[in-house]
Order: structure tokens, then C-alpha cells, then sequence
């Protein structure tokens, strides 16, 4: 499962550097104030994350409104 961090705006790279540390992941991708992961760790020990949410899909813009049609929630 992909874990999706919204980092404090006040120190993205530390943000960033926090999680990396305590969760080691092979692979992570960032865009801006959101960083995502597939390690699951202890969550409890950020300080500069504002949110921890599961991304439970992920698709291009213009093919957002076809995957919410044929996806049953």
C-alpha cells in the first residue's frame, strides 16, 4: 500500500528527510508539499508532516472522471 505525507510548508527538505530516515523506502516520489512512499513505520515520531492518508488510486487529470465512474466505492 502507498502511503501519501503532506509536509509542513514551513521546512519542506526536512519534512522530506524525516520520513525518508525513519522509513527507508526504495523508491518515493515528491511533488511539492506531498511526498509518497510504500513503507509503512511508526508515524507517530513526524513532526513536520501535516497529514498521513492511503493513496488508494492514482491516474492522469483528464482520466479522473472515467476512474471514479467505473470504480465502485
Amino acid at each position: 500500500m502507498d502511503y501519501l505525507f503532506l509536509l509542513s510548508g514551513e521546512n519542506e527538505s526536512l519534512a522530506k528527510e524525516e520520513i525518508l530516515s525513519l522509513s527507508n523506502p526504495k523508491d518515493y516520489k515528491q511533488d511539492n508539499r506531498i511526498l509518497i512512499t510504500n513503507k509503512k513505520f511508526d508515524f507517530d515520531r513526524l513532526a513536520f508532516t501535516h497529514g498521513i492518508y492511503n493513496l488508494i488510486f492514482s491516474c492522469k487529470p483528464n482520466e479522473l472522471e472515467v476512474f471514479i465512474k467505473e470504480t465502485n466505492f
